[in-house]
């Protein structure tokens, strides 16, 4: 649309084939939507596809909201919903962050997302902007087990022993978009538990 209004638009696919598959489409689509309106040979500075990388921007929020703690590296980042064994509260859209020392349950909240209607008017620039709310925390070492849940291969329970007798165990029960999800959030786990066992 030649004459209108720029979009923002915030995708979340928790996958990263799945990322570069649909911006290959994007572009694609672009490409052929450019040579109907007799557009050819598009130059690197004539994009008419502005993909924005915002890891920088996401790993500034996730820093935030691990403060004073330093981040360290990210051996995994995904979406997930976390459910409860007892109570009938649902789910709730969570991110699961695995650095070399420390798991992290995060509250996340991207401005353009479309989950709070009041933010609709939100200018365009700060349409991806995103905040991060610590849910709660674990050393790796704290991770006693990690289970995967037999009816649904999308489930999975991390297990927090406490750091002392006054403390409690702490489950989180997650569910991921898909199994494949499910097998690398257990095995990043198991990685940085006996990473930092050694």
């Amino acid at each position: 649309l030649p004459n209108s209004d720029p979009f923002v638009y915030v995708l979340l696919t928790r996958n990263k084939k799945s990322t570069v598959r649909i911006l290959q489409e994007m572009q694609k689509a672009v490409k052929e939507e450019n040579e109907g309106l007799g557009v050819m040979n598009l130059s690197p500075e004539t994009n008419a596809l502005t993909i924005e990388n915002d890891s920088n921007a996401v790993f500034d929020a996730l820093s935030l909201a691990v403060a004073p703690e330093p981040l360290g590296t990210v051996l995994h980042y995904q979406i997930v919903h976390q459910r409860w064994k007892r109570g009938n509260r649902g789910s709730v859209r969570r991110v699961c962050c695995i650095t070399e020392t420390k798991i992290f349950l995060l509250d996340e909240d991207f401005k353009g997302d479309g989950h709070n209607l009041s933010d609709i008017t939100v200018k365009a620039d700060k349409m991806a902007d995103v905040k991060y709310r610590k849910v709660d925390e674990a050393d790796v070492k704290q991770v006693s087990d990690i289970e995967c849940a037999g009816t649904d291969p999308k489930a999975v329970t991390i297990v927090i022993s406490p750091l002392s007798a006054l403390s409690r165990t702490h489950r989180w029960r997650l569910l991921c978009r898909d199994r494949e999800g499910a097998e690398r959030l257990v095995e990043d786990a198991r990685k940085a538990s006996k990473s930092e066992e050694e």
